[in-house]
């Protein structure tokens, strides 16, 4: 969303999004939907028309004023001050009329074209320049969108345009198709993000006679949502934030979320690594980028300074004078020589507004559209924390994908470099609800069991991630180590450790009826597991018993449980708030990521699990910045229980990076890993019936 020239256009936003592609090396670029806002062209093109015929009325009606008292005036001298007075009136008229046209003049489409050609960057990658898509919305661009977009090819060979919604065939990202959305019609305001999208979706899906594209991306919004496939086959989709301030527009339905995102997309996947880079930031801090006429006083800049440092960029006379100690005359005489007029633009800063019914004044939102921006942070200047989340891995059930997680889950935290695991709740599959019976339970594993299974699994996928990385340090194969050595084999060590944060969820709390507390099991184990297998490579090694209780110091570190509060945080100094709510989930896809990223409001990054479903999505808040809600899905392939509410499940786990600089999120990277769709469970819970069968020799072997 450009929405050009709506007031909330910013023209440095599309530089700064071009600074950060080129960068990105990207292949394609789509703007999808909104190049223009052609309801307020209709809007402005309607109000400047009637202006120009008012003026045009007002001066005939003067002209005839004039000739009437040359011909009637008995007082020369009173006749002679009617006229001037009527001639200075006209002058202004004319002016004004002048200034009106001019301005329509700038609505016409060929010169709206040449502003955009002239505007919109050069997009490139190492091979040259990249074709711009642009997919008009017919609600957004309406019919002059398409008209002044027709202009616009012609003037720039590098813009393609599509009339609404169409395909991309993403001939170099592994032959991928993505299908665009744009509205057709305005989308009403909702508080969960996804509403608006989904009423899109729903409406194209019901009408289509395609074939499925790879991916859906969803534009005109201005929101930002990643939602995966789930096992029934569906296709994941993506939303993009706008590149537009949404403060100045005219309407509440544009969204929240500005910036844009990078899409890589590989062939082994059905899902595309999102990268979000915010610019939020950029718009709420842009009044302090004005740069200010050297031709004002002292005073006026002071004044003016109070404006761009007020968080609603408007103040009274009267709080004017109390911050800078003059008197509300001295505000007055000061900025009333700056206040446009209707018809009047300043050339090289925006000016001043005065609001008589309110008595604000406030900086002009016509000329922000040229607004500059400071460079984009070098990624050098910024702190990464990697980290691989997933939850409810029911560990004990009998369709959790043991194997699938067991080669999947070391593997994405090895290739993303992750030096955190976070394990959202519903570690073990627990024994309620007659699960046991249903043979949702493995063999009839008791809690303990499951308990210990799920600490040798977590074990397991620590130790493996260990292994790999204890062999590219530097002191892994020395021998004959002493106790001088000790302090870089224990730093090789716990770099080579993967963190872990871990709650508990509802099936894990049903052990408390019966007096026991989650986890406390799992977590012996899993420390026990890995420790008694690091002492084992470090004999082999050749290392010394001298390190034992160090190690052991190093991994009771290395786990932690949060608090009921659920707070943890990541080595940038970034708090994570993680939760697994006891409740159901809902078709309202972000109802329930939303509802926790609003109660951890001070936390950048918002873990959710527990209802089987996976999403992703952001949310600028103006105190903590970017904030990342993601909601995981779980390890198994289903249950009876939502086989019957008519339910498919997102499988699989979450691999993010998150760049920040100064505790604000400036940069996400993120993806959804899992199972293929219809991915069928690897334990059959009546082998152990089978397997004493044919212990007994009373199976049907014979018989084949």
């Amino acid at each position: 969303m450009v929405m050009f020239p709506n007031f909330g256009t910013r023209w440095n936003l599309l530089q700064r999004t071009a600074d950060w592609m080129n960068g990105k090396d990207v292949a394609y670029v789509i703007l999808a939907g909104a190049l223009v806002d052609g309801r307020h062209i209709e809007k402005e093109r309607k109000k400047l028309s009637q202006k120009i015929n008012a003026a045009e009325k007002k001066i005939e009606a003067l002209e005839a004023l004039l000739d009437s008292t040359k011909a009637k005036s008995d007082n020369k001298k009173d006749a002679a001050v009617d006229r001037m007075a009527a001639e200075r009136e006209i002058s202004a008229l004319n002016e004004k009329t002048a200034a009106y046209t001019g301005f329509l003049d700038e609505l016409n489409v060929e010169n709206m074209a040449k502003v955009l050609a002239k505007k919109i960057p050069a997009f490139r990658n190492r091979n040259g320049t990249v074709n711009l898509h642009v997919f008009l919305s017919p609600c957004h661009d309406k019919a002059v969108g398409e008209q002044v977009a027709e202009e616009l090819k012609r003037l720039r060979d590098d813009i393609i345009v599509y009339p609404g919604s169409g395909r991309v065939q993403a001939e170099q990202a592994h032959q991928k198709t993505i299908e665009v959305l744009v509205p057709n019609r305005r989308p009403w305001y909702s508080a969960y993000d996804s509403t608006p999208v989904d009423r899109i979706l729903n409406a194209h899906l019901a009408q289509s006679v395609k074939a499925p594209p790879d991916l859906y991306l969803i534009g005109s919004m201005g929101v930002n949502i990643d939602f995966p496939q789930h096992q029934g086959g569906s296709v994941p989709y993506v939303t993009v934030p706008s590149l537009f301030n949404f403060q100045y527009g005219d309407d509440d339905r544009y969204g929240h979320e500005i910036g844009a995102v990078v899409l890589t997309m590989t062939g082994d996947s059905p899902e595309p690594q999102v990268n979000l880079r915010s610019l939020n930031d950029f718009v709420a801090d842009e009044l302090r980028n004005i740069r200010l006429p050297s031709s004002l006083t002292k005073r006026q800049s002071r004044l003016i300074a109070e404006l761009q440092g007020n968080k609603n960029a408007e103040l009274t006379t009267g709080l004017l004078a109390k911050r800078t100690g003059l008197t509300e005359n001295e505000v007055r005489k000061s900025l009333e020589p700056l206040v446009n007029r209707n018809y009047r633009r300043p050339k090289n800063w925006p000016g001043l507004r005065y609001d008589d019914g309110s008595r604000l004044w406030s900086l002009d939102k016509f000329g922000l559209s040229d607004l500059k921006y400071p460079p984009l942070f070098k990624d050098n200047s910024l702190t990464t924390d990697r980290l691989v989340a997933f939850g409810c891995p029911h560990f004990g059930s009998t369709r959790t994908t043991y194997e699938y997680a067991l080669r999947g889950i070391p593997k994405s935290i090895i290739d993303s470099g992750a030096t955190t695991m976070v394990i959202a709740g519903d570690v073990a599959e627990g024994n309620k609800h007659n699960l046991v019976e249903k043979r949702e339970v493995y063999a009839g594993m008791w809690i303990s069991e499951q308990e210990e299974l799920a600490g040798r699994i977590i074990g397991r996928i620590c130790l493996d991630v260990f292994s790999h990385r204890w062999s590219k340090t530097n002191v892994s194969g020395q021998r004959r180590l002493s106790p001088k050595d000790r302090d870089s084999v224990l730093k090789a060590v716990d770099e080579a450790l993967i963190s872990v944060e871990m709650i508990h969820g509802n099936h894990d709390d049903w052990q408390m009826e019966q007096g026991h507390e989650p986890l406390v099991i799992t977590l012996a184990c899993a420390k026990k597991f890995i420790a008694q297998r690091i002492f084992r490579m470090l004999e082999a090694d050749g290392r010394h018993s001298f390190l034992a209780t160090s190690i052991m110091d190093l991994i009771e570190r290395k786990f932690h449980v949060p608090e009921d509060d659920g707070l943890f945080t990541l080595a940038s100094g970034l708090k994570v708030g993680i939760i697994h709510p006891h409740m159901g989930g809902a078709k309202t896809k972000t109802i329930r990521i939303q509802s926790a990223m609003d109660m951890y409001q001070n936390c950048p990054l918002v873990i959710v699990a527990n209802f089987h479903s996976a999403v992703s999505c952001g949310r600028w808040r103006p105190v903590l910045g970017q904030q990342f809600g993601l909601q995981l899905g779980t390890l198994k392939t289903g249950s009876a229980f939502e086989h019957f509410l008519m339910k498919s499940v997102h499988h699989g786990w979450a691999v993010v990076s998150l760049k920040s600089r100064k505790g604000r999120l400036i940069d996400v990277n993120s993806n959804f890993e899992h199972a293929p769709a219809n991915h069928q469970p690897e334990l059959d819970p009546k082998k152990p019936f089978k397997d004493l069968l044919k212990k007994l020799g009373i199976n049907d072997d014979d018989l084949k």
